[in-house]
């Protein structure tokens, strides 16, 4: 183990990711590790993001919790490609937090100890796929089952999310991080996560981040191209909610009818 790296900036990962060691400022819930695989527990906070998120049904916090867990994962590719350094997640160095903001809740984790762990120079894939296998057994799994049993939903849904959302972190390093060695690592260790590690890295029948990219014209920003996710995150499972833009379960037709509405919202708006 590492001693504590004094230039990990972690203001990307909060800001975005919630995760932190300071944890959140005014934490509505404060859940230990540990709990979150007790039934009764999980059944709880569940249901108290259900309200806050105005969700028609656990649905919608179960799909909110499972990107939690995909945040595990961000967090330390983002930090493999800027620092060589693992920050190791177990049930037991970790703290679930929610925080109310009003029009909108931020779900994350609070770090209790932080664990460094840094990175060969040789064998660094091999070095990942050992560490994201223990992450995965030992934290992701075991929380995703328990999220799926209390909300009862199939843990598909939140599977499937992972893969466009990583390939949405690795498009905003490619064009938002300034450093070249930090972008190449980042594509280098994203193809070796999406092409080369097998499903039982990840205990599951298939690697959920493996996918084929779609992207299509942003209707927010001309000339811009927004990422088709690879599932629904179920936001519009929501009082008067809808479904975004780039959801996979839209029409085209229904997509270009929202396109034509956006685009005369932004025009009314200057």
């Amino acid at each position: 183990m590492m001693p504590i790296e004094s230039n990990v900036d972690f203001s990307l990962v909060e800001s975005y990711f919630h995760i932190s060691p300071k944890g959140m400022e005014h934490p509505l819930l404060h859940i230990p590790g540990r709990q979150l695989v007790d039934g009764a527990t999980m059944l709880d906070i569940l249901q108290q993001g259900q309200t806050l998120l105005r969700g028609k049904g656990l649905d919608i916090s179960a799909s909110f919790l499972g990107r939690t867990l995909f945040h595990l994962v961000a967090t330390n590719y983002l930090f493999l490609a800027q620092y060589n350094q693992w920050l190791v997640f177990d049930l037991e160095n970790i703290a679930f937090e929610v925080e109310n903001h009003g029009d909108h809740a931020h779900a994350g984790y609070k770090i209790i100890h932080l664990q460094w762990k840094k990175v060969p120079t040789e064998d660094r894939d091999l070095f990942i796929e050992l560490e994201m296998r223990a992450l995965f057994a030992n934290l992701i799994v075991p929380v995703m089952t328990v999220i799926a049993q209390q909300a009862k939903v199939n843990q598909a849904m939140m599977w499937n999310q992972f893969a466009s959302r990583m390939t949405f972190v690795r498009d905003y390093v490619m064009e938002n991080d300034p450093r070249p060695h930090v972008r190449e690592q980042f594509a280098a260790d994203y193809d070796a996560l999406t092409k080369q590690f097998t499903p039982d890295v990840f205990g599951h029948k298939v690697n959920p981040f493996a996918h084929e990219p779609c992207y299509i014209d942003s209707p927010y920003q001309e000339g811009k191209q927004m990422l088709i996710r690879s599932s629904c995150c179920l936001y519009y499972r929501r009082e008067d909610g809808q479904k975004c833009f780039n959801c996979p379960l839209l029409k085209d037709s229904q997509r270009e009818e929202m396109r034509v509405q956006i685009k005369q919202a932004s025009a009314a708006a200057g």
